[in-house]
């Protein structure tokens, strides 16, 4: 570990719909990778209904060409009181631009040139919290600046597996396809701190005080910290698609999301309506292979007991019939 939190911030088949969502109603395929103004090729990852880069921002550029100025000194950052900044961990691109990404200070957010690629955006603090909620139903969209994390495995599921590009003791899993890693951040004065032990993710919301909305995961933690920091601290960005480009938005009613999926272990459904629902999996020949009854808003279904292959899931309520499909690894 190369540094230990401090009081502050101490808080923690070849279908293309079934690689890129779980939803079965027809909407075009997304691709599964986004490239930036500077040619840099990004993974992404669906999570309800909403596709993410799975690697953090790089750009030196903003989405009209515009430059967003390498910042070294640890004074000029801080002076940039207005101005957008980027920096790289230890300033050393070399060392960590590929692995982590580039940081950025919340001006380089709020710039009306959009730091993220055509047809995407750096997302809300509400679309963050629909995100970590739907993959934790026990995360707290209005968790605050204090306090211990929010959620129960949410931290786990976001995080990079192993100890790469996390300290040892890393408790990520990475079931969610998030690829979190530990890109650590730069406070307000310039001076860097946590590489493999945090990772702060700016959202394109307004706090207080010249401060933004933010969140954060730590290696030895499942939950995640939701908080205000500073716009000129040094943090990451991961970008959202706009749901106007490449998507058809589609009343709720109309879909069924599995997640994960292709999936191993056990799958969340979601996009039912509340009620009692009745859950039947169908193999490739059609022949029923499991059944059950789920009520509440944890909906999860086992696949430990069916053997690799694609299945068809059908949820029966009073209001109506759904079926997706549900690979199973």
């Amino acid at each position: 570990m190369i540094s230990q939190p401090n009081g502050s911030f101490s808080q923690p088949g070849s279908a293309a719909f079934l690689l890129a969502s779980s939803i079965l109603f027809v909407t075009p395929a997304r691709s599964q990778t986004v490239t930036d103004i500077d040619g840099n090729v990004y993974n992404t990852v669906t999570i309800n209904g909403r596709t993410w880069m799975a690697e953090n921002l790089a750009t030196s550029r903003y989405q009209d060409g515009t430059p967003i100025p390498v910042v070294a000194s640890n004074t000029t950052w801080f002076n940039q009181i207005s101005g957008g900044a980027r920096c790289f961990f230890w300033n050393d691109s070399a060392l960590v631009a590929q692995d982590y990404g580039t940081l950025y200070n919340w001006n380089v957010v709020n710039n009306t040139r959009n730091v993220c690629p055509t047809g995407w955006h750096v997302p809300s603090d509400t679309e963050w919290s629909e995100m970590t909620i739907f993959l934790d139903p026990t995360v707290s969209p209005n968790a605050g600046a204090v306090g211990p994390g929010t959620g129960t495995d949410i931290g786990t599921q976001l995080k990079e597996e192993g100890e790469v590009h996390w300290d040892v003791g890393n408790t990520g899993t990475n079931s969610s396809g998030f690829t979190a890693r530990g890109a650590g951040y730069r406070r307000s004065n310039g001076t860097f701190e946590y590489l493999t032990a945090f990772a702060y993710f700016w959202t394109s919301t307004y706090g207080e005080q010249s401060k933004a909305w933010i969140r954060s995961v730590n290696f030895n933690d499942p939950t995640i910290a939701r908080f205000i920091l500073d716009r000129l601290y040094g943090a990451s960005i991961r970008c959202i698609a706009d749901l106007s480009t490449g998507e058809e938005e589609i009343p709720d009613s109309d879909l069924l999301r599995l997640f994960p999926n292709p999936a191993t272990g056990s799958v969340r459904i979601s996009g039912l309506p509340e009620g009692l629902v009745d859950i039947v999996m169908t193999d490739a020949s059609g022949k029923q292979v499991q059944r059950q009854q789920l009520n509440g808003t944890d909906r999860r279904i086992s696949v430990d007991d069916l053997a690799p292959g694609v299945y068809v899931l059908s949820a029966t309520m009073v209001s109506g019939e759904w079926h997706a499909r549900l690979k199973v690894e």
